[in-house]
């Protein structure tokens, strides 16, 4: 692989995914690529295949190899209790909390949502129902998704209201014990395919009470971040939720938003802008 290979797939992977992929990043590349030939059983040279996938072949494949998809239940919990205790109660605009899951890979983050809701739920007569609309790039991650079964236990500790045979059963499969998400959680998300990055890819305006998008920016170039976050602040309401990453920050767009901590942003109503 020379200097002219890890351009090429540098271009590559910001035309189809709009990730940015410095010159430092150069083991990254490598290591995806000799994976992906080894999953294709390819045998032919890193170059041949590097065209063939720049002619249409083998995309999902690449889409795949370079989204990175390290996700987990309860994943930063503070913003989770949050979640929990300051957004669920608070007064909705309407009958159905509509919130957007951006990047939600494998569906932990989306199905964290759901149980938190169905908890909350439990304990409030008149609570809102819940939509949790989830996107993804990886085809692959959002099948996945959308089965709902997990290793068990899964990497990330639930908290101890999560109870099993109230939000997942567990079983067995091939010697391995597995977790499988309730029916009536899955009810509640509608998992589709996107790319944030597009700009055809929009949203409605105004439409969402919360957003997370949280890990996933950073593999944009800055430009690209404030595209995608301009994109999501048009879909939040007035008085929604925005829920960043821990490295994240909203760039060139922080006076439309007051901070909440933990990363936690509200978007500011018109009159207060």
């Amino acid at each position: 692989m020379n200097d002219l290979f890890f351009e090429e797939l540098r271009q590559l992977a910001n035309a189809k995914l709009g990730i940015h992929l410095g010159d430092h990043k150069n083991a990254l590349i490598e290591n995806r690529m000799t994976r992906l030939r080894s999953k294709l059983n390819f045998t032919g040279e890193m170059q041949e295949l590097l065209k063939e996938i720049k002619e249409g072949k083998y995309e999902k494949d690449f889409i795949s190899a370079f989204t990175t998809n390290q996700t987990g239940f309860f994943r930063e919990p503070a913003q989770f209790e949050y979640f929990l205790k300051h957004f669920l109660p608070s007064e909705p605009s309407s009958k159905t909390l509509s919130i957007l899951c951006a990047g939600c890979s494998s569906g932990e983050e989306a199905y964290t949502m759901a149980i938190c809701h169905a908890f909350f739920k439990n304990s409030q007569k008149n609570a809102p129902e819940l939509k949790i609309t989830a996107v993804d790039i990886d085809e692959e991650r959002l099948k996945l998704a959308k089965d709902g079964v997990y290793t068990y236990p899964h990497t990330s500790p639930f908290p101890d209201f999560v109870k099993e045979g109230v939000y997942f059963d567990i079983f067995e499969e091939k010697g391995a014990k597995k977790m499988r998400i309730k029916e009536r959680l899955k009810e509640s998300i509608m998992f589709e395919k996107h790319n944030l990055a597009t700009v055809k890819d929009g949203f409605k305006n105004s439409f969402f009470d919360a957003v997370f998008c949280r890990n996933t920016l950073i593999y944009f170039d800055k430009h690209t971040q404030n595209e995608i976050l301009k994109k999501l602040l048009l879909s939040l309401k007035n008085g929604g939720s925005l829920y960043l990453g821990h490295s994240e920050n909203p760039l060139s767009h922080i006076d439309k938003l007051q901070k909440k901590g933990h990363n936690i942003y509200i978007k500011k109503l018109r009159d207060e802008i």
